[in-house]
């Protein structure tokens, strides 16, 4: 009876957590109430991240109070141990934020697969009915922009940041979605793939965000695909070698890509974001083993870096491009272990989108890589089982 209390309170203790600091992070820095050209905007990264602090101190009470075993708590001490060493001797390798997102993967086993599914997708509806809402009744600043040009197109952010952030934060509700669309019935997959594919082409049109595109496609193929018995088999064995060559594409076509002949079209096509790297590595800032601050990147000098793998080596150095491909690759062995298909396709989808822009790192992307840790209720006899294609059997908390 007490153990199942305690459960309980720990359950609740971590969806609260998530959730204030998923609504904190995404309202505060990712919204149009975060103006990078006014004073207003330092008191909200302040206060994101006070909040990110005590969620964090709130996770280790959880983790600290739990029972591990042998491998995982060196697991624990040595990621405890690197980020109090970047913290404190400003070594810089990991944020708090990515921080917190490995405590809440710790953590993750307090919940079921679906569970944990269900309460992301339904935080981040909830989150993007109260932007749009703001929007429309004029809450944010009136000086924040609703809309960019490129070239004779408009793109719209829609009360976020920038449409590349709105095109995220869409993207990520549909990873969510397709988790949990695992378990429907097969009546229901044309209907499901068909607004997957509404969603996909009014946010591509609204935002004209590339990122989105690439990765936007990768989730609807993936879904398309998932008939094929075959391809369900073999892609969880190779879903940590494709994200490796993501790391290596994302890198190369910068570091080596320049003396290529097709580097001019590639930079063309991605709106010379790796023609802009290319003058950042050179002139700018070099990789190093350890982190360092770029202050010369930003709005302000309108230097961007819009490559994930090559803002981390730059900016958390070797270590944390390791600890982010130690990420990936953890994640797609627990997809691998779980045989969970879709997993596989939206750790691919992350890792493409990567190449193109630096939204790895935002909370509202941290979904999956959590998701994959979660419990796994073990097959039950096939009478006992759900009606779907692939369907995993899955409990709420």
């Amino acid at each position: 009876m007490f153990l199942t209390l305690k459960n309980r309170l720990y359950q609740y203790v971590y969806v609260l957590s998530y959730i204030v600091f998923l609504a904190s992070s995404v309202i505060l820095l990712n919204s149009q109430f975060n103006n990078v050209y006014s004073a207003k905007s330092f008191l909200q990264w302040k206060i994101a991240g006070i909040v990110t602090l005590i969620v964090i101190f709130v996770q280790i009470v959880l983790l600290l109070t739990r029972r591990h075993g042998l491998k995982q708590w060196s697991v624990i001490g040595l990621m405890l141990i690197i980020f109090v060493l970047s913290y404190f001797l400003k070594l810089n390798v990991i944020t708090s934020t990515l921080f917190l997102l490995f405590l809440f993967m710790a953590n993750a086993d307090l919940l079921s697969e679906n569970a944990f599914a269900t309460i992301d997708l339904a935080t981040k509806l909830i989150i993007l009915v109260v932007i749009f809402a703001f929007l429309i009744f004029h809450v944010f600043p009136s000086q924040n922009a609703i809309s960019f040009t490129r070239g004779t197109s408009t793109r719209y952010a829609i009360g976020f940041t920038h449409p590349n952030v709105l095109s995220g934060f869409i993207l990520s509700i549909l990873c969510s979605a397709l988790l949990l669309l695992q378990n429907i019935r097969k009546h229901f997959t044309y209907l499901i793939y068909a607004l997957l594919l509404v969603v996909y082409l009014v946010i591509a049109y609204l935002t004209g965000s590339r990122g989105f595109m690439v990765a936007g496609a990768v989730l609807i193929l993936g879904f398309g695909l998932s008939y094929s018995k075959r391809i369900v088999r073999w892609l969880p064995k190779v879903t940590w070698v494709i994200v490796s060559l993501t790391f290596v594409i994302g890198i190369g076509m910068v570091a080596w890509g320049s003396s290529l002949p097709l580097f001019n079209t590639l930079n063309n096509a991605l709106s010379g974001r790796p023609g802009q790297q290319l003058t950042v590595i050179q002139y700018f800032y070099s990789p190093k083993i350890i982190g360092q601050n770029l202050p010369l990147l930003g709005a302000r000098s309108n230097l961007w870096v819009d490559n994930t793998f090559l803002f981390i080596l730059l900016s958390a150095g070797f270590i944390g491009l390791m600890l982010l491909l130690a990420l990936f690759i953890g994640s797609a062995y627990k997809a691998k272990q779980d045989n969970n298909y879709f997993l596989c396709v939206i750790l691919i989808a992350l890792a493409v989108q990567g190449i193109i822009e630096t939204q790895l790192t935002n909370a509202y992307m941290f979904a999956p890589f959590i998701y994959a840790f979660t419990q796994v209720v073990k097959d039950v006899p096939k009478r006992q089982r759900p009606v779907g294609r692939h369907a995993r059997h899955a409990r709420t908390f």
